[in-house]
């Protein structure tokens, strides 16, 4: 899943705030298909996304330079 996007509101985000935005939603994307698998409701494209996801949120964290 794409990353979610905010719009500003009054001031940029920082880096660690945006960071955060994605590890949350990496989190809940985790959460469904860990619900979703046992249940068949996802099947090989679902994980696919998900594995593509992670592989970007690893790349973000490796980058973060705090």
């Amino acid at each position: 899943m794409p990353a979610a996007k905010l719009a500003p509101v009054g001031r940029r985000l920082s880096d660690a705030a945006q960071l955060a935005i994605v590890l949350r939603q990496a989190q809940w994307d985790i959460d469904n298909l860990a619900f979703e698998l046992p249940t068949d409701q996802a099947g090989t494209a679902e994980c696919r996304k998900l594995a593509d996801e992670l592989t970007e949120l690893a790349t973000l964290l490796r980058r973060y330079p705090g």
